[in-house]
């Protein structure tokens, strides 16, 4: 009786071996599966991310940051000639974007002065107009370094300007952005 005990308890443990082996073999499989799915959605996650943040670039409004200013302002100093800031007061994020480069220049040597076109809608963008010279260029240089390259329109004398001398920065609204698929 004694070895029929022994030998029972011996299956016994070497089934209960088995049926753990196989619950363990089980158990790492679906973690595995766990991990490698946690790993992809973390991926998928991070794609997504990174979409946000592009869409908001492309929706916020558009500010001046601290080292534009600082840019803007070096490269400007010691010059005094007329800018006029167009803007129009319907755009209310280009209206604002136009105050921050209307402060800016404004602690600088120009003569700034600022004029709402409201009801005539201004280009999209940053538009330099006005005559050719130095003042000009620099004005230009000064919006390029501080990475905010205008589009140009060159005119000898502006018609129908307060001062045909002076150099018209146009503040218009956003470019629309481009959606990507």
């Amino acid at each position: 009786m004694v070895m029929w005990g022994v030998v029972l308890e011996t299956v016994f443990s070497i089934l209960l071996f088995v049926a753990e082996s196989h619950v363990t073999s089980i158990a790492n499989t679906n973690a595995a599966t766990a991990i490698e799915r946690a790993a992809n959605l973390e991926k998928e996650a991070a794609a997504l991310r990174k979409r946000a943040a592009e869409i908001e670039r492309e929706y916020a409004w558009r500010t001046i940051s601290r080292k534009q200013k600082e840019i803007l302002s070096r490269d400007l100093s010691g010059r005094d000639f007329p800018l006029i800031i167009e803007y129009t007061i319907d755009d209310p994020e280009a209206f604002e974007y136009a105050n921050q480069i209307y402060r800016v220049f404004k602690k600088t040597t120009l003569k700034v002065t600022p004029y709402d076109t409201n009801p005539i809608p201004r280009p999209r963008g940053i538009v330099v107009e006005g005559p050719n010279g130095p003042d000009e260029d620099a004005l230009i240089k000064a919006l390029t370094d501080a990475n905010l390259p205008p589009r140009i329109i060159n005119n000898a004398e502006i018609i129908g300007a307060e001062n045909p001398k002076a150099i018209r920065l146009s503040i218009g609204g956003r470019f629309p952005p481009s959606l990507k698929p």
